[in-house]
């Protein structure tokens, strides 16, 4: 048949057919994306205890968390320093609602705890403990302070080769202790940038965790980390 014997209904009719197609192809290509990271009709969940236990979906694998420190889309956490569950703000006597004179003061005594995909939220390498190697062999680090047992800052020197990361930033180790690498666990804090959030990442299981706090708290970083993974332990995974 020649295209010129087509009508122009028929070529209409063709064209809108190849859109359709499409937009369900996309449609279909973007739901998959979002299911792979949050939990759809499809999704088989066992039965659990709604009252113990949030559920949230990672990479196409669905986990339990422990409900009372969170779980929602996989974000938890704990007060500190005195260790209280997320939903258990009661328990925190550190923790100051809000009020008519003040708004709470939750960022400073929150521990944050992010379950991610690792596909996507990894930082580039080195880190952890293996940039504190790659920093001492380069000569990047200003001063290194013993801040007790178990516990070593390395202060990092001004914008080296225009990296913009080391600028003024203090990395806190847990010397005592063993991370998910093998290695120990670093913490990582602005000295210079006082209004900055403090954190550290790692990976854990196949899956990304990210940790959020105050400044502040990182000279209570071993124990901020031991504490975090003994919540994150908790966490079920389904199979």
């Amino acid at each position: 048949m020649k295209i010129n014997s087509i009508k122009p209904v028929t070529i209409a009719a063709i064209l809108i057919g190849m859109v359709v197609v499409i937009l369900y192809a996309q449609n279909m290509r973007a739901k998959a994306l979002r299911c792979a990271q949050t939990l759809c009709e499809a999704d088989q969940l066992p039965k659990y205890d709604t009252l113990e236990y949030s559920p949230f979906k990672i990479d196409n694998r669905i986990f339990l968390a422990p409900r009372k420190y969170g779980g929602t889309n996989g974000a938890l956490g704990f007060y500190w320093p005195s260790r209280a569950p997320m939903q258990k703000s009661q328990l925190a006597s550190e923790f100051k609602p809000s009020s008519a004179e003040h708004i709470n003061n939750f960022y400073d005594v929150a521990v944050e705890i992010f379950i991610r995909s690792a596909k996507e939220n990894i930082p580039i390498e080195p880190r952890g403990y293996s940039f504190i190697e790659l920093a001492v062999a380069n000569g990047w680090v200003e001063q290194k302070i013993n801040i007790r047992q178990g516990l070593v800052e390395y202060r990092m020197k001004h914008l080296m080769h225009g990296i913009s990361y080391l600028d003024h930033v203090d990395y806190f180790v847990a010397t005592d202790l063993h991370g998910t690498d093998n290695m120990p666990p670093v913490a990582t804090c602005a000295y210079a940038r006082p209004d900055d959030r403090g954190g550290s990442g790692f990976l854990w299981h196949g899956v990304w965790v990210g940790i959020n706090m105050s400044q502040k708290h990182c000279m209570d970083w071993p124990e901020i980390y031991k504490e975090t993974m003994q919540v994150i332990n908790q966490i079920k995974e389904v199979q």
